[in-house]
């Protein structure tokens, strides 16, 4: 469990939430996923100015498997 003071040091910046891709069978669509968290990295998305908010961020946390979360 964080301090407040922790949490403050560790997360902060800009918050991005990213949707979960899924394929045509409701599989989370793990290949781009990748794609997508790359394209923020590549633009400079690092530990300290991103916070990315992933699994559920974009109303699809309930259509993922225990293990997908």
């Amino acid at each position: 469990m964080l301090t407040v003071d922790q949490a403050r040091e560790r997360w902060r910046g800009v918050l991005a939430p990213i949707v979960t891709p899924f394929d045509e069978t409701g599989a989370v669509d793990f290949a781009a996923l990748h794609t997508n968290l790359q394209w923020l990295l590549d633009r400079g998305a690092r530990h300290g100015n991103t916070v990315i908010l992933a699994a559920g961020s974009g109303g699809d946390f309930p259509m993922m498997s225990l293990e997908e979360r």
